[in-house]
Parts: structure tokens; C-alpha cells; sequence
């Protein structure tokens, strides 16, 4: 599937999932969790904190040495103002040179761009998936837990996105040129079903637990980890739904039934 060039995603409220480990005594899973579910505290990574290293790199282009230069001058000054002209002209001459002779470096530049300012928080549309169970959800053994959020549906593409460098805005990463490059991936990530959550800048965001919709365990969650979600999900003061993944018997697959302690 590839991405319309002048479609980008549009932000969609559903119920979204994120498989966790659950961990045991007082790891960092079990710490983190109960950030999750008890304050409702979301962690917006940095693009360089995700597990691609293609994600949110799109190819990037520049029409000429002109429109380099009057990007980054209309850039600095909205982020330097107080920097001397002088100064700023020195910034823009070395800064366009290196982005007309080195593609890697007009890459890196709006890499870091995006890194300083977008957090995005990854869900997936599906709780039933075999492979992110396996990978994310600590080989079955963990938890899905189902959020209520607007969010961004990932496109996949065999393709990386093509960024003209003049667009670039130092302070809005919703424009639909910025838009596509933060949610398009490889064709290889199809099977997540990814959507995303985005804030400007990375870090923690505090929605509270009433977000959450959904608990489910894992097909061999142990008991005693079941028990530490069930105590958070009390603490929180929330009834979201409780339920238990099972495997089929006839086919490769795995249904959500209704919990039963």
C-alpha cells in the first residue's frame, strides 16, 4: 500500500491496543504498567527511541542551494532570535552546503527535527495478533491493555516518503508533508496494524485511566501476574472490559473470550 501523495492520515478516536510485558516483583515492566493503568500516563517516544531505524526517515529532497538557504534563515529566526544576523547568515551558508552535497546529512537534519518535536505513542488496531503477542507482549505471557484515543493510521509502503526540505516548519509537525513522513512505514510492518498517538514533543502525557477500555491477558499469563493487573485496574477505579486470550483448536490463531478467574 502506498501512501496518496497528497492524503496523509487523518486523526480517528477508536479503541487502540498496546501489548506489554507484565514482569514480576518490582521490575520496570511492573513499574511502568502501573503508570498506565492506575495515572493513565502515556510515554510519547522520540522517533530515535522507536525500533525501526527507517521509521520517521523519509527521503529527503531540496529544489536548490536558494531555497535551502531562505529555509533555514526563516527557521532560525523564529527559533534564534536573539542570534546575531550576522551569525545566522555564517549558520545558513555552512548548513546548505552540507545539505546540496550530502543526502545522509539532509536526513539527519530533519530526523532531528522531528526528534525535538513529535512524541508518538504506537497502538495497534487488533488485540488477537500471534506476532505481537510473541514480541511485545512477552511471549503470550503479558497484557493488552485497549485505549480510547484519537490517533493516526500507519501506511505501509514499499517506498520511503519523498520530504522536500523547503516545507519544513520548525514548529508544526501536523502540516501533511511532515504528516506522511511520521506515519508511513515499510511494507514489512504491515501486519501490526499500527495506529498512532502524536503530541508535540516527546515524553509523558497524563490522560488518566478512564481511557482505558480494554484489559486483556495473554494465552499463558501466568496467575499472579493476572492478580497485579486486576489490583491496578481496582486501584484505578475503572471497570473496563476483562478478557483472556485463547488459543484455536482447528487453525493457527488466537479468539478473546470473557475472563474467568
Amino acid at each position: 500500500m502506498t501512501m496518496p501523495e497528497n492524503a496523509p492520515s487523518s486523526e480517528v478516536e477508536d479503541v487502540y491496543y498496546k501489548y506489554r510485558s507484565i514482569g514480576d516483583g518490582e521490575s520496570e515492566s511492573r513499574r511502568r504498567l502501573r503508570q498506565l493503568v492506575v495515572d493513565g500516563s502515556l510515554y510519547f517516544a522520540a522517533p530515535n527511541e522507536l525500533n525501526d531505524p527507517y521509521d520517521c526517515r523519509p527521503r529527503v529532497t531540496v529544489p536548490d542551494a536558494g531555497t535551502a538557504r531562505r529555509t533555514y534563515e526563516r527557521i532560525t529566526r523564529a527559533t534564534h532570535p536573539k542570534v546575531r544576523k550576522r551569525l545566522r547568515r555564517q549558520w545558513a551558508t555552512d548548513w546548505t552546503q552540507g545539505v546540496m552535497e550530502d543526502a545522509e546529512y539532509r536526513d539527519r537534519q530533519l530526523y532531528n527535527v522531528l526528534t525535538d518535536t513529535v512524541g508518538v505513542f504506537c497502538m495497534s488496531a487488533v488485540p488477537n495478533s500471534l506476532l505481537q503477542w510473541s514480541y511485545y507482549g512477552d511471549s503470550h505471557q503479558g497484557v493488552c491493555i485497549g485505549f480510547r484515543l484519537g490517533a493516526y493510521q500507519v501506511q505501509y509502503s514499499e517506498n520511503r516518503v519523498d520530504f522536500d526540505l523547503s516545507r519544513l516548519d520548525d514548529s508544526d509537525y501536523k502540516t501533511p508533508a511532515l504528516m506522511r513522513a511520521i506515519t508511513t512505514k515499510a511494507q514489512d510492518w504491515e501486519h501490526e496494524h499500527e495506529f498512532r498517538a502524536l503530541q508535540v514533543r516527546p515524553g509523558p502525557a497524563d490522560y488518566g485511566p478512564s481511557i482505558i477500555e480494554d484489559i486483556v491477558f495473554g494465552a499463558a499469563t501466568p496467575s499472579e501476574s493476572r492478580e497485579f493487573v486486576l489490583r491496578l485496574v481496582e486501584e484505578a477505579e475503572i471497570e473496563p472490559r476483562i478478557m483472556q486470550c485463547q488459543q484455536l483448536t482447528e487453525r493457527f490463531g488466537i479468539e478473546l473470550v470473557p475472563y474467568r478467574s
